[in-house]
């Protein structure tokens, strides 16, 4: 039998346009940020890894033929992604449970677009008013969400920018978390399970994201990004098939979510926004 590729890279952007504009980006960047890193973490991991999905972003973006493209880091973290892609021209902003030293380090204009905010979907608040602090998960007309390996966050990314006009999303999982925040079990990640023979839990929790973006109704694209990462895959959404609404993101998460459904995410955003203060 033949030898058969399971690993694929360069499926939505061009892999030699996306060499030269990582070792642009990188000359750029890089020195400036491992030096003035402030955070506890590896700076050269965290900063190569900002500086290839930054470049993939830029490059997948091009495609909108002279559109701009607004984008939103949900659980944005250190900020460097928001920082790079600002200093490229880019509008949007990110937002993170917790600020970082690392805020402090950017220019002004990067500093004044990173939010301490927690996120808590409109669709699953009650009707008290919106605190200080927490994002309700309404975004702009043709904001493009990003969640980075932002754990709990991640689930629900591809319902949120479904219910985003013109939007679309990319999601990095990491931690396999469900719409409650708490680990996913096995069981749900049957709710979907792969076809070809036995795999890790990793790329079960990236089936599941991608079966619950199809149900949301994207045209899910893959991609095994080049960043110095095991969880680097890539799941995408440019183009929806059919017409969003909240009831059809409730009906998802009960799908989905299994017996907790979103039971304790509201509960651990508002511990979290807590103890940031």
């Amino acid at each position: 039998m033949g030898y058969v590729k399971r690993v694929h890279h360069d499926l939505l952007v061009d892999k030699s346009s996306f060499q030269d504009l990582y070792i642009t980006l990188k000359n750029k960047y890089a020195k400036p940020l491992i030096q003035n890193w402030v955070e506890s973490t590896d700076p050269q991991k965290h900063v190569f890894e900002d500086i290839a999905i930054a470049a993939f972003l830029i490059l997948l973006w091009s495609e909108n033929k002279g559109e701009e493209t607004r984008f939103v880091d949900i659980g944005c973290g250190n900020g460097t992604l928001v920082y790079l892609l600002t200093m490229e021209g880019h509008e949007g902003y990110g937002f993170d449970a917790r600020k970082r030293k690392s805020w402090t380090t950017f220019p002004s204009q990067v500093q004044e677009r990173l939010l301490e905010k927690v996120l808590i979907p409109h669709f699953i608040q009650s009707d008290s008013p919106v605190e200080d602090g927490i994002h309700n998960g309404i975004f702009k007309d043709g904001e493009f969400l990003i969640s980075n390996h932002a754990d709990q966050l991640t689930p629900w990314t591809p319902l949120l920018a479904a219910l985003t006009p013109n939007s679309g999303f990319l999601a990095i999982p990491c931690c396999e978390q469900d719409f409650s925040g708490c680990k996913v079990s096995g069981g749900l990640l049957k709710l979907s399970p792969l076809k070809e023979g036995n795999r890790g839990r990793y790329t079960s929790y990236c089936e599941w994201i991608s079966q619950i973006s199809k149900a949301m109704g994207w045209s899910v694209e893959k991609e095994m990004l080049r960043i110095p990462s095991t969880r680097n895959t890539g799941i995408a959404g440019r183009k929806i098939d059919f017409v969003k609404d909240k009831e059809k993101a409730l009906e998802i998460i009960k799908e989905f979510g299994g017996d907790n459904g979103y039971r304790g995410f509201i509960e651990r955003a508002l511990k979290l926004k807590a103890s940031a203060s």
